[in-house]
């Protein structure tokens, strides 16, 4: 009876919990459940305990916090953001894109229009490209994906502080998010001293500012050199993960560039070259604005950053449409045969110009030895670090969180804790096995692109071009650059 009569004051106060009906019913299911099964549906009131504190608010963290607050399962999770440097309004915008841009394929679109950020992003400035033609600048093979002018887009590209701004607006309207910011995690550690409401082998977090949090689960969403990450790797905490993991440095850089086109003239193709050094890339932006990811060798990056911008231009220009020198890894030349190809077709819009400064970041990649530790998790650059060349990075760190906030969903409905060990391990053993094939791919095309060898250059041609010729094998290519790591099982 008394059962009965706590379940109905839960559906009678439901308006004052700002939950709906569908939302309340996992709770109720889960109060006649055996008593030994781990529930924990409320948060307590405590301003410094949190169900869920996401130490890093870049455009993965952020998603993660939007994710959980829409889920009705999660309405009721107190949630908070650690964030060194939150982002600047999404208005006014700037007439020269920025640096640093993502490409965002179907399912990271869905993801931010499930928790209502995608409209906002779109509304700001995105840019759809419809086709995308990739070729060896050595050896001349090519491959076609999507049709020019088809209407049809096969991702976007976005600028990263569009939809850092945009995600930032979004979580001003959900309650449920906390932004603690500019502060920064400072130590991670389980609480010494629990309260009464608090659990013994719950986190503490101590910050650079402020008073200290506890929370039932810290995610890691800090990047390349996660402190969270870090934690799991030292053992500081019992039990921890051991995530030291593996990688290594392409010692390459990626400079960045925004370039003009001739006024009036909208560029709507993804194009990729690769040359000796590594790939370059043209990504289309608005009106006549396009972005340029140059991978190459850290004396080339400072050659090329040093140039004046009519001097970088014909660089650029050249890269995309000059000839291409063979560099064999021998101390002899090894002259290349005559291959079968064709001169590309590739059809390189017209670049007159520099648009704002150019920069350039290192190139590596990195992956955790585990995701998750006790209590923690690790998601995006915290858990892997991927080559740019398949521009798949912001695409991975989207799809953790999906499975991680899925994760906590099914989770909570089925009356685990929202830290739960076999919640967090279900995120990992989804996750890891579509990153590590991701990673693994991107990193043997790099190998295989950087090598000069004639045979090797003879092959990789060939490949290419017969991926191109042959339908299936091209959409299998197709959905692979489009983050999915099953696609070639049934080729």
């Amino acid at each position: 009876r008394r059962l009965e009569s706590f379940a109905l004051y839960m559906i009678l106060s439901l308006p004052l919990r700002r939950a709906s009906l569908q939302c309340t019913l996992p709770y109720v299911r889960n109060l006649i459940r055996p008593a030994f099964q781990p529930i924990s549906f409320f948060s307590t009131q405590s301003s410094d305990h949190y169900d869920v504190v996401i130490v890093g608010g870049g455009m993965v963290g952020a998603t993660l916090a939007c994710s959980l607050a829409t889920s009705p399962p999660c309405s009721h999770l107190r949630i908070a953001i650690i964030e060194s440097s939150p982002p600047s309004p999404l208005h006014p915008l700037s007439d020269i894109p920025d640096l640093r841009v993502s490409s965002l394929n179907a399912s990271s679109t869905q993801l931010f229009s499930s928790i209502g950020a995608w409209s906002k992003m779109a509304k700001a400035r995105s840019t759809p490209f419809d086709s995308m033609h990739v070729w060896d600048g050595v050896g001349g093979g090519e491959i076609h994906f999507g049709s020019p002018g088809s209407g049809s887009p096969m991702g976007h590209i976005v600028e990263n502080r569009i939809i850092q701004s945009a995600l930032y607006e979004r979580i001003q309207e959900l309650p449920s998010i906390s932004i603690i910011a500019p502060n920064s995690l400072k130590s991670l550690s389980r609480l010494v001293s629990p309260s009464p409401s608090q659990s013994p082998n719950w986190l503490q977090l101590s910050l650079e500012q402020g008073p200290s949090l506890s929370a039932r689960l810290v995610v890691g969403a800090d990047g390349g050199r996660s402190i969270v990450r870090s934690t799991m790797s030292q053992g500081s905490t019992p039990d921890a993960a051991s995530s030291s993991g593996l990688g290594w440095n392409y010692n390459q850089r990626g400079v960045v560039s925004v370039v003009c086109h001739p006024p009036g003239f909208h560029n709507s193709a993804a194009l990729q070259r690769f040359l000796p050094d590594g790939p370059i890339a043209l990504l289309p932006l608005h009106d006549n604005y396009s972005s340029i990811v140059w991978s190459t060798t850290i004396p080339h990056s400072e050659y090329l950053l040093a140039l004046d911008d009519d001097a970088f231009t014909r660089e650029v220009q050249n890269a995309f449409e000059g000839p291409v020198e063979s560099k064999p890894f021998l101390p002899f030349k090894i002259p290349l045969p005559s291959l079968p190809f064709t001169q590309s077709k590739a059809s390189v819009p017209p670049i007159v110009g520099v648009a704002g400064k150019r920069g350039a970041f290192p190139l590596r990649i990195e992956h955790a030895g585990s995701y998750v530790g006790d209590r923690m998790a690790l998601v995006g650059d915290a858990a892997h670090v991927i080559h740019p060349m398949a521009g798949q990075g912001l695409n991975l760190g989207l799809a953790d969180t999906a499975s991680l906030s899925r994760a906590i969903q099914e989770g909570l409905d089925t009356g685990m804790e929202v830290g739960s060990p076999a919640v967090l391990k279900t995120y990992e053993r989804e996750r890891r096995r579509a990153n590590t094939a991701m990673l693994a791919g991107v990193d043997v095309l790099q190998r295989l692109f950087s090598a000069q060898l004639a045979p090797v250059v003879a092959m990789r041609s060939l490949g290419l071009d017969v991926a191109n010729r042959l339908g299936p094998l091209r959409d299998a290519f197709m959905r692979f650059a489009g983050g999915d790591t099953s696609a070639f099982q049934s080729v």
